[in-house]
């Protein structure tokens, strides 16, 4: 059900026709998750776009991805440890298994079961956020953090 509701959100917003290449170009679909304690000890925050941490993805500093590490790490200098996987190599949420980012990341509908997204498709429109108890109850620091990273200006 969760997947339906994302593919129905992710259909309407890039509309139809070139409306749609439109959208493509500028959406970022975010997907939030919970962390155990157990899970990726060096992150208190772990973001991730779907790809291998050799992904440029991880070296464009414009990627939404890094602007919003960027805006969690400037409001929060050292109350969170975040992490991507460029930088936390232990940490196995890459996303990489997400159906959702598959799909946001070019992977044909009928294959986003199978098939991991091509590295070269992977632009940055999905991201994964993987976070402990405290970052996810923050929500001052998180609606910050999007305000900085994706103005509305």
């Amino acid at each position: 059900m969760f997947h339906h509701m994302n593919v129905g959100v992710w259909e309407a917003a890039l509309g139809h026709g070139s409306q749609r290449n439109n959208r493509r170009q500028k959406d970022v679909f975010v997907q939030w998750h919970g962390m155990k304690a157990s899970s990726c000890r060096n992150a208190d925050i772990f973001m991730s776009a779907g790809g291998e941490p050799f992904n440029s993805v991880y070296v464009d500093q414009n990627s939404p991805v890094n602007q919003i590490v960027s805006a969690v790490i400037r409001i929060n200098t050292s109350q969170y440890r975040v992490n991507t996987p460029k930088t936390d190599r232990n940490c196995k949420f890459k996303g990489t298994e997400n159906v959702f980012g598959r799909l946001v990341n070019d992977v044909s509908p009928s294959n986003v079961c199978s098939m991991k997204a091509r590295s070269n498709d992977i632009k940055g429109k999905f991201v994964q956020i993987e976070q402990r108890k405290s970052a996810r109850h923050d929500l001052r620091m998180w609606t910050n953090a999007f305000k900085i990273a994706f103005p509305l200006n």
